[in-house]
């Protein structure tokens, strides 16, 4: 396929069903939209006041980093955001790229956002 791009990642929403019996959540679905355009970087995600890391890149995190899986059914791992410049040089001392997804909407932007759609959900 001449439009092929080594550096991104096919996800299937359908298989991810089947195998773990329930649709992705829409933090989940948003990691995955986002690790299929950047495949070949390492996602630091921004959760409140810390990165956090999932599935394969959770490994190298626990392997470079020495951090620590946390609990749950998907490999993850994560540090707090004042660690972010020693991690993130770490990282690429070791010869990854790291994309940084920073959280854009404040708690007010979020308030505002659920009073006018009341369906709207936080990812």
């Amino acid at each position: 396929d001449k439009n092929y791009d080594c550096r991104t990642l096919k996800v299937d929403k359908e298989q991810w069903r089947r195998v773990n019996g329930k649709a992705m959540t829409n933090a989940v679905e948003q990691w995955w939209d986002l690790k299929a355009q950047y495949n070949d970087c390492i996602l630091l995600f921004k959760t409140g006041k810390f990165y956090e890391i999932y599935q394969q890149d959770a490994d190298i995190g626990v392997k470079v980093l020495g951090l620590i899986y946390m609990k749950g059914h998907v490999a993850h791992c994560g540090f707090p955001e004042v660690s972010y410049g020693v991690f993130a040089n770490r990282l690429c001392c070791a010869g990854y790229k790291v994309a940084r997804i920073e959280q854009t909407e404040t708690p007010e932007m979020l308030k505002l956002r659920k009073k006018k759609d009341k369906s709207a959900k936080v990812v």
